[in-house]
């Protein structure tokens, strides 16, 4: 089989999937659903108090409630840590016109 390349549409091909503006594009896609899980674990994290609550005054153990609230708190704090790493990463990365405002 024999592939021939277009020089015109191989620029333009470059120029549009320049690696910084896609690795840039994926991590800002990456650090848009991080924040999105971060909110919802945080309204996890908060119903899991509650249910945590109700068990106790009803008198219920609620020792497997409590370690899965400590598992939520110990994957929100890694989740946090991801998105302070992609926003620094984000900020090293920023094009000329984004750094000077």
């Amino acid at each position: 089989m024999l592939l021939l390349v277009v020089p015109r549409m191989m620029e333009r091909f470059t120029m549009l999937n320049e690696p910084d503006a896609i690795n840039r594009s994926l991590l800002l896609s990456q650090l848009i659903a991080t924040e999105r899980l971060i909110s919802a674990v945080a309204q996890n994290v908060l119903r899991q108090k509650s249910l945590i609550e109700e068990l106790e005054r009803r008198g219920h153990d609620s020792t497997y409630a409590r370690a899965l609230l400590h598992r939520l708190d110990e994957m929100q704090a890694l989740r946090i840590a991801d998105r302070d790493r992609m926003q620094a990463e984000l900020g090293s990365c920023a094009p000329e016109a984004e750094r000077d405002l």
